[in-house]
């Protein structure tokens, strides 16, 4: 789920690739366990099975980590965009599909699913929920949060989504600065 349901990805073919590539590290391992039958031999044996059977997770946690580095740099970008159509006049709801559309990469592709759980009848309040489950990423929740607590203490929503943009551009420059350094 957090990297997006790729469309090449599918549960199936994921547990297939997974027992096919255990098979794979097993016949290696007992190649080289047969050639070479000491301690060093029989860890192989044991450990390319599991290798084999672990490494479509390993590279799936490594897209979706990706995935939520993504979202979360083009998260203030993306609020700029909701303030914008917001002072011109459009609503919460309107602003956020428009910048969903126009916007692209994965977090645009979330906000359009958001926009549409709405429009089908899910309440703001799941469908914001729903969207961070489907990202989980630290900013993004932040965001959600003070929107629904914005509009349930009937705060401007233009005020939030600018006083959030403002903290997530300085938490990105920190993030940069902090990887310069290391």
């Amino acid at each position: 789920m957090l990297e997006g349901r790729p469309e090449n990805w599918s549960v199936a073919k994921i547990l297939s690739l997974k027992v096919i590539l255990a098979a794979v590290g097993f016949a290696l391992g007992l190649m080289y366990y047969s050639g070479n039958s000491s301690t060093v031999g029989l860890v192989i044996l044991l450990a390319a099975p599991l290798a084999g059977y672990f490494a479509p997770d390993i590279m799936i946690n490594g897209m979706a980590k990706r995935r939520q580095e993504e979202i979360q740099e083009s998260l203030p970008d993306l609020l700029d965009q909701i303030i914008i159509s917001i002072e011109s006049g459009s609503s919460f709801e309107n602003a956020l599909a428009r910048s969903g559309q126009s916007g692209e990469g994965p977090l645009a592709d979330e906000i359009v699913r958001t926009v549409q759980d709405m429009a089908l009848g899910i309440n703001r309040r799941d469908a914001y929920d729903a969207l961070v489950a489907r990202t989980d990423v630290d900013e993004l929740r932040s965001f959600v949060r003070a929107i629904t607590q914005g509009e349930e203490f009937g705060v401007p929503v233009s005020d939030i989504v600018r006083d959030q943009a403002g903290e997530m551009r300085m938490s990105r420059r920190m993030r940069a600065e902090a990887k310069a350094n290391q």
